[in-house]
């Protein structure tokens, strides 16, 4: 095999991999309390960069998204839900809705690449 295309071969899956580590995706959230819509925030995050949203004393969310795979995305999370912390890591398949219950606390996650 010619140098050249042996190095073709090996950048591309490095090329990759950087594209996806600079992705966005678009996170759609859900969070309940005792079976109430406490609040349905969305947002733009870059892959590996914290993202975080905040609504009074209600709730407040920072996110970090780390690519698995083509399909997947690790979302770790520390969510509290008025004064009461969750701290959950998700393996999330895109555009598949995701739930996370905790006693009487639910979150509902969906991921999407953005556009």
């Amino acid at each position: 095999m010619k140098p050249l295309i042996k190095s073709a071969l090996i950048a591309l899956p490095l090329f990759l991999v950087s594209v996806a580590a600079h992705a966005d995706y678009r996170v759609d959230t859900k969070l309940y309390q005792a079976g109430q819509l406490v609040g349905a925030p969305s947002m733009v995050v870059k892959a590996n960069k914290p993202a975080t949203v905040s609504v009074n004393s209600t709730y407040d969310i920072e996110l970090m998204l780390e690519p698995y795979d083509s399909q997947q995305v690790r979302v770790t999370a520390t969510v509290n839900l008025h004064g009461i912390p969750m701290r959950p890591t998700l393996l999330v398949e895109l555009g598949k809705p995701n739930t996370l219950t905790i006693g009487d606390r639910r979150m509902e996650v969906v991921v999407n690449k953005s556009q």
